[in-house]
């Protein structure tokens, strides 16, 4: 679990009085649609954008001590609005049971990585490649991706 949350938090943009990640490109400034649901660790809320003509995620907020993910949605998105399609839905009820301790396999198709510096692209997808039960160190994925000073 503590690798999916540094995993979706390196696909949001976070601040906690100091950048953690290098900012990713802004999100078009159009009524972005979202997502938003209950779990056991909070709340989440999965922002998307159509590209390409196929539905992808741009942003998936988690909830943090102190900052929900409405005032999150608040800050990113200001003028976003509630809105899914079936793909969308598929992919939300993947999150869902994976959180739920369900054993999901995610496609990183579905994930707006043109959001991301070519650092992070790296970073996500040698995160995405450790597999299930297993863990990994800042220093150790930072390396693998011939950034060896990469890690916070």
């Amino acid at each position: 679990m503590q690798r999916l949350k540094r995993g979706l938090e390196s696909l949001t943009l976070r601040h906690s009085g100091q950048r953690l990640v290098k900012p990713m490109k802004q999100i078009e400034t159009h009524l972005p649609p979202f997502c938003r649901w209950p779990t056991p660790f909070g709340s989440v809320a999965v922002i998307w954008s159509v590209c390409k003509q196929e539905p992808t995620i741009s942003r998936i907020l988690l909830s943090k001590p102190g900052t929900s993910v409405t005032e999150a949605l608040r800050r990113f998105c200001p003028n976003s609005r509630v809105s899914s399609c079936k793909e969308i839905d598929v992919l939300v009820n993947h999150i869902k049971a994976f959180l739920n301790g369900e054993d999901i396999r995610f496609s990183l198709d579905a994930v707006r990585l043109d959001r991301c510096s070519a650092f992070q692209q790296k970073v996500l997808r040698a995160e995405h490649a450790i597999p299930r039960g297993r863990v990994s160190a800042y220093k150790l994925i930072a390396k693998h991706v011939d950034n060896p000073n990469g890690a916070r």
